[in-house]
């Protein structure tokens, strides 16, 4: 976005649960788990492609985590070099 990197070399896994309606094109997201670094995520919810754009709702949590993890998702253009 404007030119800045906001995920370089981050690696990833995911433990997924997927509904898929292709009819409504609506994809569900149920009970997942993902690993960003280390910076555990569960989330759930949907997005629908409608004909005005998306619709969607998606939670978001971190179940449990350190300062130290959400560290290492700032963009390098934020972080202070020394």
């Amino acid at each position: 976005m404007d030119k800045t990197n906001f995920m370089k070399n981050v690696t990833l896994s995911l433990d997924a649960v997927l509904g898929i309606d292709l009819d409504k094109s609506k994809y569900e997201f149920k009970n997942n788990k993902a690993l960003i670094n280390q910076l555990p995520l569960e989330f759930d919810g949907f997005i629908q492609l409608v004909e005005e754009g998306q619709l969607y709702n998606l939670t978001f949590k971190t179940p449990t985590s350190d300062f130290k993890n959400f560290l290492g998702l700032i963009p390098e253009a934020y972080a202070w070099k020394y």
